[in-house]
């Protein structure tokens, strides 16, 4: 749990990764030699890095059924749809679609400052109006090549435009939305 890639299988003819986030597939990576260490170990945070620039919420063990479809943005990306067919969950995602109910983001995050990464489910704090309230869980993070920390969390709506921290302390901004995909 937790990891954003499961399994990693060498072989002559490349490597093989397995992604807890999606049981169904496996990424296929030829001409890299099994004996790429470093290569092969970048690549979960180089994953996840790209992951979050995406904006894919890929959710740990420990988050899973903790939020909404609304709140992971999966709108976004096509993944659920107010104007298709019947799905378990139908209902609650037209109501949050229809009466404006969702409060709550999907965003991508910069944290400050050289630390650990944020596991999944690390809280985002609050630092303006409303101090020291919780407004956010970090879904998975990854080290940028700024130096800083990318994650993506889900804040909450009164917490996107004030400042935020982590319980370490380190400075949080909330980067831009993301345009819809097409789908």
């Amino acid at each position: 749990e937790g990891k954003v890639v499961q399994h990693i299988a060498r072989g002559d003819d490349g490597i093989e990764l397995a992604l807890p986030a999606l049981p169904a597939w496996r990424l296929h990576f030829r001409g890299i030699p099994s004996d790429a260490g470093p290569v092969i170990d970048a690549l979960p945070s180089a994953l996840a890095a790209a992951g979050i620039e995406a904006g894919l919420a890929w959710l740990d063990g420990g988050l899973e059924g903790g939020f909404t479809g609304a709140a992971l943005d999966l709108g976004r990306i096509g993944a659920t749809r107010i104007d298709k067919g019947c799905y378990p969950g139908q209902e609650i995602v037209a109501r949050l679609h229809y009466r404006g109910g969702n409060k709550r983001h999907c965003r991508r995050l910069r944290i400050d400052g050289r630390g650990e990464t944020p596991a999944p489910g690390t809280r985002l704090i609050r630092t303006g109006d409303g101090a020291g309230s919780d407004c956010g869980r970090i879904l998975y993070a990854a080290p940028h090549d700024d130096g800083a920390t990318r994650a993506l969390a889900v804040v909450d709506e009164a917490a996107l435009t004030g400042p935020l921290h982590l319980p370490d302390g380190r400075e949080v901004a909330v980067l831009p939305a993301l345009a819809n995909a097409p789908h």
